[in-house]
């Protein structure tokens, strides 16, 4: 069975630059609990590492960084147990919540590839790293309200923060923003072009690392 999350070590130098890529490119790289819990516990492990200087997080295929919690899996958690209590998706919002907290407070430079679909909980993957790299292809947006749930995974920080109540109009009605909109928002930190995604990471590994996190 392919894995849903592909853990990769590169080295730089002397040191290891760590790559975490969502692949289940069949539902854009939805999240599962077991996506959840193998990034959790990568980044964990890389944290402690002094060899791991920093971390690229991206997606498989071309259409989608992240669209979202598999919504699918969470209504049928629900659907098997009327009435609750909901195991499944009671622990997957547990843990993607603690991961995205963890992506707020990492210590090490997390960039963030975040190419076509960025959405819901793949927005709020993206939003919790320092780097935030969009591309001609990025769309992003916070589709939750159109299922009756509010923007979860740290959205009521980062989208209050947006200039122009922005974030308030993306809560309201789930449209959509490209990389220009996200850059002005400060979604996004950087803008490469598609075509520049291989370099990015050839770019991070040809880097003299110092191994401290501040550089």
């Amino acid at each position: 069975m392919t894995a849903s999350v592909l853990v990769t070590e590169h080295p730089a130098g002397d040191r290891v630059i760590g790559q975490l890529t969502l692949n289940v490119e069949k539902t854009l790289n939805s999240l599962t609990r077991e996506m959840v819990d193998v990034i959790t516990d990568r980044l964990e492990a890389w944290a402690d590492d002094a060899n791991v200087v920093a971390v690229v997080i991206d997606g498989a295929g071309e259409k989608a960084f992240c669209a979202g919690g598999d919504v699918q899996a969470l209504r049928n958690s629900c659907v098997e147990t009327p009435g609750g209590p909901c195991e499944y998706a009671e622990q997957f919002f547990a843990r993607e919540y603690r991961m995205n907290y963890l992506l707020h407070t990492y210590t090490k430079p997390l960039i963030c590839w975040g190419h076509g679909v960025v959405m819901g909980g793949g927005l709020g993957i993206l939003a919790g790293c320092r780097y935030r790299v969009v591309s001609e292809r990025t769309r992003i947006g916070m589709p939750e309200i159109t299922i009756a749930l509010f923007p979860d995974v740290g959205g009521s920080w980062f989208l209050n923060r947006m200039p122009g109540q922005v974030g308030r109009f993306l809560a309201l009605t789930s449209s959509h923003i490209n990389a220009s909109d996200a850059l002005y928002c400060g979604l996004g930190t950087h803008f490469l072009g598609n075509v520049q995604r291989a370099d990015l990471l050839g770019g991070l590994t040809a880097q003299a690392w110092s191994g401290d996190a501040a550089h």
